[in-house]
């Protein structure tokens, strides 16, 4: 038994036996880039350059016929969770991202909501 404490445990009573199902996506629930842009904003100037080292390292890797979309997609999530992150891993791959971004954008607050697709040329 891998967690043997789990044994320990007294059952739970349940005034049920169905499960409840949760839309994701319903109407307010539509946010899945706030909780994990938090934690990269609230690392060390030093985490934050070893985190995008680490992504642009592994992104420089993609070694597949469909790299371009693969970086697009990826670059999408990222400048979705931060502003930041996302310019700095373009940065780092040396992506040309100029004509997709909105004027005065960078640096800057502004949030990136509209970026749906960005076109790599690899």
């Amino acid at each position: 038994m891998p967690y043997p404490w789990c044994a320990l445990l007294p059952a739970w009573q349940r005034d049920s036996s169905i499960a409840h199902w949760y839309d994701r996506n319903a109407e307010g629930e539509n946010d899945h880039y706030t909780q994990p842009g938090n934690p990269f904003r609230l690392i060390i100037e030093q985490d934050k350059k070893n985190t995008i080292s680490n992504i642009v390292g592994s992104m420089q890797r993609i070694v597949t016929e469909k790299k371009a979309e693969t970086i697009n997609r990826q670059l999408c999530h990222f400048f979705r969770a931060d502003v930041n992150l996302g310019m700095e891993i373009v940065k780092g791959l040396s992506v040309n991202v100029d004509q997709f971004m909105p004027k005065n954008s960078y640096p800057g607050t502004a949030l990136i909501s509209s970026i749906k697709t960005i076109v790599v040329e690899i």
